[in-house]
């Protein structure tokens, strides 16, 4: 099995790693660099997420990367860029592929009350099985490029009222010819009210406008692609706090409205709402909640979009210092605009998608930890071509340097 230079690269990292006596970062003036490998075996019983006919396979991840802080006061910058390196031992030809990510960030406070923060995300990367639409792509992994800007100017007056406005942008760009319907090139602006009920916890009012458009110019799916430009609006409202670094949070609900270029379109109009919480109980047990619905692009051609309710919770135990243990569990439902034919089935798709797990590590020092966990997946759909089973098991041995 050949991982390549960045493979070679990464265990030697790793092996550094373990026998450093008095490992640190390598440090510049105030900005740190932290070069990093992760290397994780797992075997997976349902490689392509089918409902009948399972193949079961090992794979190997290799994760090498590096990240650079530069901390300086209430300012900060970030860059980080990691490589994931999958081989396969019996599916390799259709499985084995490298990811790339790239990651910078910025936030700046000025006296006064002002700050500023941009944040960059850039991948190249591919869809989990089971994501994209299976029918479609068959044994074919859905790789693409992406892009993600978001910015964010703020101020805060007077003694309870703070302002922001940010920008968003993203760009997404399939190499399958059949999902290049997906492609996206996306623009989006919010501005957000803040009033502050007590200190660490505000009231928001939130108004976003995004403008989505799908035609890349590609003549084997133009007439596909521009039937899925649109027009987003949200207006919502709720509440966000920050109350110490044990409790913070932010729940809002409200409106969103999705209206096609195309007339022959579905449009999307119904309620919508978010919820992420994060909480300390004590110094050895946590727990983080997040909640989600909302219109998603469709990944299936023959419906407009497909609306996602989402839920998860993870749990997080330390019965001793250097031992962490985290159950989790998730389920998401899917819905379908338009009626759809697969085979001898039709009708307005669903999906019920469940997971649960359980990860526990051992922080062997500041540069050591060691992971093994297991993560059941099931995907329930009306369309039983759709459905699937799926067990994970992993162990996981990262070094930092």
């Amino acid at each position: 099995m050949k991982c390549g230079a960045s493979a070679v690269f990464a265990l030697l990292i790793l092996v550094c790693a373990l026998g450093a006596n008095n490992a640190y970062a390598l440090n510049f003036g105030r900005a740190t660099i932290n070069p990093y490998v992760d290397f994780e075996p797992t075997y997976d019983d349902n490689v392509f997420r089918t409902n009948s006919a399972p193949v079961t396979d090992w794979y190997f991840l290799i994760s090498p990367g590096i990240k650079l802080n530069v901390p300086q006061r209430n300012n900060l910058f970030q860059l980080e860029y990691r490589a994931d390196i999958y081989k396969y031992v019996n599916t390799g030809d259709a499985n084995d592929t490298n990811d790339q990510y790239l990651h910078g960030a910025a936030a700046f406070n000025f006296p006064g009350g002002l700050w500023i923060k941009a944040e960059d995300q850039a991948n190249k990367s591919h869809e989990a099985r089971g994501t994209a639409n299976t029918v479609v792509n068959g044994a074919n992994l859905s790789r693409y490029y992406s892009n993600l800007v978001n910015a964010e100017i703020g101020y805060a007056f007077a003694d309870r009222y703070k302002v922001s406005l940010g920008y968003q942008n993203f760009i997404i760009d399939y190499n399958l010819p059949q999902d290049k319907f997906r492609d996206q090139f996306a623009n989006a602006a919010t501005l957000t009210l803040f009033y502050q009920l007590m200190p660490k916890t505000s009231a928001l009012i939130q108004g976003s406008y995004k403008r989505v458009y799908h035609d890349n110019g590609n003549q084997s799916v133009h007439e596909v692609a521009q039937t899925l430009n649109s027009n987003e609006y949200w207006a919502e409202g709720g509440i966000t706090w920050n109350m110490t670094a044990k409790s913070t949070g932010t729940i809002k609900g409200g409106y969103e409205w999705k209206l096609f270029d195309y007339p022959g379109q579905k449009n999307f109009r119904s309620p919508i709402f978010e919820v992420d919480l994060d909480h300390q109980f004590t110094a050895k047990t946590g727990i983080k909640l997040s909640g989600l619905r909302q219109a998603f692009e469709s990944d299936d051609y023959t419906s407009d979009y497909y609306i996602a309710t989402i839920g998860s919770a993870e749990l997080s135990y330390r019965p001793v210092t250097k031992i962490e243990i985290k159950p989790r569990g998730s389920y998401t439902d899917e819905r379908y605009a338009q009626d759809i034919t697969v085979g001898p089935q039709t009708g307005r798709r669903r999906d019920g998608l469940w997971a649960a797990g359980i990860d526990v590590t051992y922080n062997m020092n500041k540069w050591v930890a060691i992971s093994a966990g297991y993560t059941h997946s099931k995907r329930v759909s009306n369309f039983t071509i759709y459905d699937y089973t799926d067990n994970l098991a992993m162990v996981s041995l990262k070094g930092t340097i």
